[in-house]
């Protein structure tokens, strides 16, 4: 997917960097310092009971804060301000104070800490945290607070040790300090994130502290070489930084053109039908390879990705890694639409292929010639039985071959994988993915093909910031390539899982059926099922999150689906998903809630839904069966790989006899032992005779249209006997194969127990086959054998094969063609000519005079499914309101060649989109203000302008030659507003206010409608789409509201100034005001 697939690489959780910069979509502001970073703003009163500060590391922190006395009564958690302001009332509490705070910046996550020993300002940034290591004497400023939990007293700190600390890190820095204008009190000056300051400092350096041996290092951002070094009890005697060593300020130069690159790359995330040629000018023409993907490959990624939902803004720009000089990885934190926020560190490089003078920055690929996502993880499964399982830790790998580089396998070594490392291989049942070699995986777990679970003993020996080698392999053991991935945190202990405790480590999931009632059944997951559920977040410490993930899921054999939902907030405690619809029976299915803690660390738990509960039937999707013993009946359960899908036990009596049943469990377990348990516990020796062999054929057999035939297999002995041999049978489906035969639909449900008489050698079972006029695939069901007396069985299985004699049938339009208005849903139907057994999908083209994207939107994807048992399927398409009169528009539908059906005589449908204004409009005669759409001006478009088309009347106004309309010459004297108050904002605007001295009063102006801000458009401009010698100010890259209506009560049309598009969303988004007045 595109950026939001979040990259693998080291991120301390101790450190600095970043800034202010707010990049903005359709719904932000445009300022580049948004977020002030200041310990007197509104946030942090320092009145006579309160600490107040700001957390920030470069940008304000997002996360929360929590505050201790020097008793260790605790207070917290407390969100963070969108400012990185905190406060807390400390009335009755004892001095000194301590102080965390937890969250991310830029996209990376942080733990920092500060203390003061009095009421009023005290900051928490990087250079805190140094300071109160540095005054506790601890190698780990964490020692110094203490737990998060509230239950340790904190290392004790005065003001003279404190004072001592910060005086001991500005002097070991002052030439950086100095050279950046920053020798400031970092505890208690005021600072503002406007790369510029302190701020500029954490801009282009990282800190870093190593809590094992309190080694500090300061690292310049833009080289990654260490500048200064020293040990943090030991900072007195430290040596002061050279100044040749002093960063250059260049990468702050390089993060602002950046921001500017990403700030246009927004609106077309945003916009769902964005193309290739969108995206094409942020990637380099020498993009070279990126995860396995050539430049139009991951312009095709993200194409099809889009975010997981609307972009509000782009927080907190920074450079977490400089990849070579001048080429610099970047991280930031994302704001959607519903209030959530996510840290993003994007996973493609970027390049100046510019100079510093005129910078052009690209995305590069990063060389690697495969696609990998290592992530550390830590799951729970809630099932009908069990509320809270026992929880598992490990380490997730997954990976593919996008660019078919012919990779055959994946070898990965790093801390905690063995010794000899773990090997991938090739997923049978997806091209090019690959999962972890079974003979590896060593737990029963579901889903576990791409995880790799790990015991608290292997967890101990992992560090923060493991890195694992990647070596892809052919076919043909040659090296493809290698690559290194690092992790964030390392995995968590069951202990330390059990120390937290369950219910607060992991987040909450409840589902409740029609009924109201918590269920796991299956049945709950119909087709086209909208699954909702309640949620909560995690109640740790340990890990700080602003959004939760999840999705829906389920399962058989080849098949799955998989539902992704949008991202969960704190404001609300239930969600929905919606499942797509099926062709297959499913074997099991799940919701499950994911916390990202870390870039690369999350924590999953699963509502599992289950079939119900069958005797003698293993339990579906476990990658293994546990090898166990039967105190009872004395045998031995062991792994068989010979046979998917079956379970042999041979169960041993005081006679001979061996039995066989079938599960659905995913391994083949197989008991045999050389003797038995009688039931006075006596152990007998099995009989030494020889006994006849007992094996089952295949059968293919045609499906009637009514009526049965029957399927007959052959039962053979391969000797004749002395006596008579008996053996059970029973019919099955088989749920492995891609179309399983449903018993009692396609065949009848067969038991009973064959006698093959004495001197006999063979015997047949007879299977009744029903017989039905639907057109579907060949479909199979077993037969097996079991309990054999006087005869062992050689082959217990038999498969049935029914082949299908239904001619396809043939699928057309309804109608040839239907008439609509403008803005109505357009439905068109496709119908069967009669009902069929297997899925059909029938592909279909556009074409005609009306423009996709613009006469016609939502159109339904090709090809059209109509599941099986239906008789029609849907085409539809919303028919956009036009702003003129013109002739009636076209689009015409016309069928492809269907899958499982013919092509009927009706293949083509012409709807024809008539105009619902039918006058011209009459322009704008002095409305004061506007709530429907069209409501004057008339759309100009291919009219040729007048020389020149603007003029500034030197009042505030500027004066269209084309079409009359005067607009206000500042296009953002408002900045961001809603729809209703960008309309009043507009009606109240008057001289002497927004630069007028024009004499306007109230009701003069109003807001453009669309036909009116089309007419201002220069379609052969972008960014700005406006005339090249337009004399407007403030004109903001971003998107402006029209007056104009859209879809009912809750939304409105919006014009981007980019690219000159009209595109509409809700009326409470925010978007930027430019009023007009007059008109021809």
């Amino acid at each position: 997917m595109f950026f939001f697939i979040i990259a693998i690489i080291a991120l301390p959780l101790s450190g600095c960097g970043g800034d202010g910069t707010t990049i903005k979509s359709k719904t932000t502001s445009e300022s580049k310092n948004t977020a002030t970073v200041s310990g007197t703003s509104t946030s942090t009163t320092s009145s006579s009971d309160k600490v107040s500060g700001v957390a920030a590391a470069g940008a304000p922190m997002v996360g929360q804060a929590w505050l201790k006395d020097s008793t260790g009564k605790q207070i917290g958690p407390s969100t963070i301000a969108a400012d990185g302001g905190f406060s807390f009332d400390v009335a009755g509490l004892a001095a000194p104070f301590y102080l965390a705070a937890k969250g991310n910046v830029g996209g990376q996550s942080y733990t920092l800490y500060s203390a003061t020993t009095s009421m009023g300002t005290a900051n928490i940034n990087p250079l805190t945290n140094l300071a109160v290591a540095a005054a506790a004497g601890v190698n780990d400023p964490s020692l110094a607070y203490g737990s998060l939990d509230g239950k340790s007293i904190p290392i004790p700190i005065t003001q003279a040790t404190l004072e001592s600390a910060i005086k001991d890190v500005k002097t070991m820095l002052a030439p950086l300090l100095n050279s950046y204008q920053a020798d400031v009190d970092p505890l208690k000056d005021s600072f503002t994130a406007n790369r510029s300051g302190l701020d500029a400092v954490f801009d282009v350096v990282k800190v870093s502290i190593n809590a094992s041996n309190g080694n500090v290092s300061l690292v310049d951002r833009s080289n990654n070489k260490e500048i200064v070094s020293a040990e943090v009890t030991k900072l007195r005697t430290a040596k002061a930084m050279d100044s040749a060593a002093v960063p250059s300020k260049q990468i702050i130069s390089d993060l602002t053109a950046i921001a500017k690159i990403i700030e246009k790359m927004i609106p077309i995330l945003n916009y769902v039908n964005s193309e290739a040629k969108d995206y094409e000018p942020f990637f380099s023409e020498n993009f070279g390879m990126h995860n396995g993907r050539n430049r139009k490959q991951e312009i095709d990624e993200w194409i099809s990705g889009g975010p997981p939902q609307s972009i509000k803004e782009i927080t907190n720009l920074m450079v977490v890694k400089t990849m070579a000089p001048g080429t610099f990885m970047i991280g930031f934190t994302v704001s959607y639409a519903n209030d959530t926020k996510e840290p993003v560190v994007m996973s493609q490089p970027w390049v100046n292929e510019g100079t510093k003078e005129a910078p052009a920055w690209k995305m590069i690929g990063n060389g690697y010639k495969f696609d990998m996502d290592l992530q550390v993880e830590s799951h729970i499964w809630d099932t009908a039985s069990t509320a809270n399982s026992t929880p598992v830790s490990g380490l997730k790998f997954w990976a593919e071959d996008p660019g078919s580089m012919g990779i055959g396998s994946f070898l990965i070594k790093g801390p905690g994988l063995p010794t000899e490392g773990l090997s991938l291989v090739q997923n049978p049942n997806q091209a090019n993915s690959f999962m972890i070699d079974e003979k590896l995986r060593t737990k029963n777990i579901p889903n576990s093909g791409n995880f790799y679970p790990l015991d608290d003993a292997v967890i101990s020996g992992i560090k923060d910031g493991a890195e694992y080698t990647v070596t892809a392999y052919g076919v043909n053991s040659t090296t493809i390539g290698t690559a290194t991935y690092w992790t964030d945190k390392a995995p968590v202990t069951l202990a330390e899982i059990n120390k937290i405790g369950i219910s607060n480590f992991f987040p909450t999931i409840d589902f409740k059926n029609a009924k109201g009632v918590s269920s796991h059944n299956l049945s709950d997951m119909v087709d086209g099922a909208t699954i909702t559920f309640t949620y909560g977040f995690p109640k740790t410490t340990a890990y700080i999150i602003d959004r939760l993930e999840s999705s829906a899921g389920i399962w058989c054999d080849n098949n799955s689906y998989w539902a992704e939902g949008e991202g969960l907030s704190r404001n609300k405690t239930s969600a929905s998903i919606t499942l797509p619809g099926r062709a297959w029976t499913p074997c099991g299915g799940e919701l499950n809630v994911k916390a990202n803690g870390y870039t690369t660390w999350r924590v999953i738990r699963h509502w599992m839904f289950e079939k119900d509960p069958v005797v003698s039937q293993a339990t579906t999707n476990l990658s293994t069966v546990t090898s166990e013993s039967s105190s009872t009946s004395g045998a031995e359960i062991k792994t068989d790989t010979a046979k998917a899908n079956t379970v042999k036990t041979e169960t041993l009596s005081s006679q001979p006899v061996s039995s066989s049943v079938t599960t659905s469990a995913s391994s083949t377990v197989s008991t045999s032992t050389a003797a038995s348990s009688t039931s006075s516990g006596q152990t007998v020796s099995l009989s030494s005779v020889q006994k006849s062999a007992v094996t089952i054929g295949d059968v293919t057999t045609t499906e009637g249209d009514s009526g049965p035939v029957t399927a007959n297999f052959v039962v053979t002995l391969d000797k004749a006997n002395s006596q008579a041999v008996k053996v059970d049978y029973v019919t099955s489906t088989v749920t492995s194969t891609a179309d399983p035969a449903e018993a009692n639909v396609d065949y009848t449900t067969t038991t009973g127990t064959l006698t093959i008489p004495v001197g006999q050698t063979s015997g047949t079972i007879a299977v009744p086959v029903l017989g039905d006029v639907l057109d579907e695939a060949n479909e199979m069901f077993r037969i097996t054998l079991s309990n054999p007396v006087n005869a062992t069985l050689a082959d217990a299985q038999g498969d049935a094969t029914i082949v299908d004699n239904d001619p396809e049938p043939s699928v057309a339009f309804t109608l040839a063609s239907q008439s609509v208005q403008e803005g109505v849903l357009v439905t068109v139907t496709v119908q069967l000519s009669s009902v069929s057994g297997a899925q059909v999908k029938v592909p279909f083209t556009t074409s005609g005079t009306a423009t996709s994207g613009f006469d016609y939107h939502k159109l339904t994807v090709s090809p059209i499914a109509i599941t099986p048992g239906s008789l029609s399927g849907n085409v539809s398409f919303r028919a956009a309101l036009d702003d003129v009169v013109d002739d009636a528009e076209t689009v015409i539908l016309t069928l492809g060649e269907p899958t499982h059906a013919t092509k009927g005589s009706t293949a083509i449908h012409t709807v024809t989109l008539s105009n619902v204004l039918q006058v011209p409009i009459v322009p704008k005669t002095g409305q004061t203000i506007s709530y429907s759409p069209f409501d004057d001006g008339v759309h100009q478009a291919g009219i040729s302008w007048p020389v020149p088309r603007f003029t500034d009347n030197q009042d505030g106004t500027v004066s269209d030659g084309l079409t009359g309309l005067i607009w206000l010459k500042n296009a953002d004297c408002f900045g961001l507003q809603s729809w209703s108050s960008a309309l009043s904002l507009a009606n109240a605007l008057v001289s002497g206010s927004c630069g007028l001295s024009d004499g306007s009063t109230s009701g003069s102006w109003r807001l453009p409608n669309r036909r009116e801000f089309k007419s201002l458009i220069d379609y052969g401009r972008f960014s700005p789409a406006l005339s090249n010698a337009h004399p407007f100010s403030d004109v903001r890259l971003d998107v402006y509201w029209s007056s104009s209506t859209y879809g009912g009560t809750t939304n409105a049309w919006n014009m981007n100034l980019i690219s000159g598009v009209l595109s509409y969303s809700g009326r409470t988004d925010s978007r930027h005001v430019w009023p007009v007045r007059g008109g021809n």
